[in-house]
């Protein structure tokens, strides 16, 4: 069995929640309704709040599709993104800035693996296949197979 590498893993965790977000959302950009296409540069992973705090980087409520010219403008315009987000999506702005707050802690090997089973749950409910993903590596493929059956 390989040893578990902490860099591979957040990769193939970045991957797997984005497709996630991406799949909920339809490709949609939720700011002005740009309709893309699989695996399209343009449909971005766009966090809330920032996704170098671990505690908030896998949560797929702090995160929306957004294309590449929206992601910018709210990188641009934090304030105006803010205001924005309390308007159009008043349920996600009280979870990310009123909700419980998190704690920074290190994160252990345990920790990933819960994070992996519940975006390959949420794989499940929308119906939709990471296999067809371009980054993923064998040991997470016999998961998703395992999980399937």
């Amino acid at each position: 069995m390989r040893k578990f590498s902490k860099r591979a893993f957040r990769s193939w965790l970045d991957a797997l929640a984005a497709f996630v977000v991406k799949e909920r959302d339809q490709r949609t950009c939720q700011k002005c309704g740009l309709v893309m296409m699989p695996f399209d540069e343009n449909c971005q992973w766009a966090h809330i709040k920032s996704r170098t705090e671990n505690a908030w980087r896998w949560d797929i409520l702090n995160a929306l599709t957004l294309c590449g010219h929206c992601h910018q403008w709210a990188h641009a315009n934090p304030a105006q993104w803010g205001v924005w987000l309390h308007e159009h999506r008043p349920a996600l702005y009280v979870h990310i800035y009123e909700g419980e707050p998190r704690p920074s802690r290190p994160w252990k090997q345990w920790d990933y693996l819960q994070i992996e089973v519940g975006l390959l749950e949420k794989c499940r409910d929308l119906e939709t296949d990471p296999l067809h993903m371009t980054t993923w590596h064998n040991y997470q493929s016999r998961l998703i197979k395992k999980l399937a059956s």
